[in-house]
């Protein structure tokens, strides 16, 4: 990756994060079928860009992000942990707003998580 790219992942990371997040509580529900009670962590293990198609604090194409994500999920009377790791659907389009010196995420509606765990 090229390393200006490399410098961008910290203000790509946040958006994304947030994102995951706001999918998990949007009535997600992990491999057996739970629903999310609370988020504990979430932690982007991997983004991959689009250096061709993007244009640093402009626009970037982000083709794949990984996630891993501590939560807690409903379970009979109470809650139990799990840890799942994720994806999103489709690549995601980030924008740079210059007044708020950050990267939002232009289709985020369009974007659906993937849980790929075991």
């Amino acid at each position: 990756m090229n390393e200006i790219f490399k410098k961008e992942i910290e203000l790509l990371s946040n958006p994304i994060s947030a994102l995951i997040k706001e999918k998990l509580n949007d009535g997600f529900k992990n491999r057996q079928g739970r629903s999310i009670h609370s988020i504990e962590d979430i932690s982007i293990m991997n983004i991959d860009i689009d250096e061709e198609k993007s244009s640093l604090k402009e626009t970037v194409i982000v083709t794949k992000v990984i996630a891993f994500a501590k939560i807690w999920v409903k379970f009979e009377d109470g809650r139990m942990n799990d840890n799942i790791q994720i994806s999103l659907s489709k690549p995601v389009v980030l924008e740079y707003d210059f007044g708020a010196k950050e990267y939002f995420i232009k289709n985020s509606i369009e974007l659906a998580l993937v849980d790929r765990s075991y």
